[in-house]
C-alpha cells in the first residue's frame, strides 16, 4: 500500500517552458491532485534563463519546490548547469527543490513532448 502524501505544508511549482507552459501546468497540477496535495502555489517563467531566479524566489515561501521544464538544448549545456543551480538553491534555503528537466534537441521534439 503507497503511503499517504503529506498534505501540509506549501508547495510552490515553477513552469519554465518556452512554449506548451499551459499543458505542463495542467499535467502537474494534475498529478498534485492525484496525490491529495493542495495549496499549491503554481508560477510560470517563459524564459529558461530565469528559471533558477524564480526557484529561489519561491523557495524563500514554500516548503517544496517543484521545478517542471521543457528546454530546448541542442548543446546540452542549458540543462546541467540549471540543475547545479536548483541544487545549491536547495541547499542554501534547505528547501527541497525537485527539478523536473527535459532536454529537446529542437522545436519539433519539445512540441512532440506535448
Amino acid at each position: 500500500k503507497k503511503p499517504a502524501a503529506p498534505t501540509s505544508g506549501k508547495v510552490g511549482v515553477l513552469i519554465g517552458s518556452e512554449l506548451g507552459a499551459d499543458a505542463v501546468t495542467a499535467a502537474v497540477a494534475k498529478a498534485l491532485a492525484m496525490e491529495g496535495i493542495s495549496g499549491s502555489v503554481m508560477t510560470s517563467t517563459p524564459d529558461v534563463s530565469t528559471i533558477a531566479f524564480t526557484a529561489k524566489k519561491l523557495a524563500a515561501v514554500c516548503d517544496v519546490v517543484i521545478v517542471a521544464a521543457i528546454v530546448m538544448d541542442p548543446s546540452n549545456t542549458i540543462v546541467p548547469s540549471l540543475q547545479t543551480a536548483l541544487s545549491q538553491i536547495s541547499m542554501a534555503t534547505d528547501v527541497p527543490v525537485i527539478p523536473g528537466l527535459v532536454s529537446q534537441d529542437s522545436l519539433l521534439e519539445s512540441k512532440a513532448m506535448l
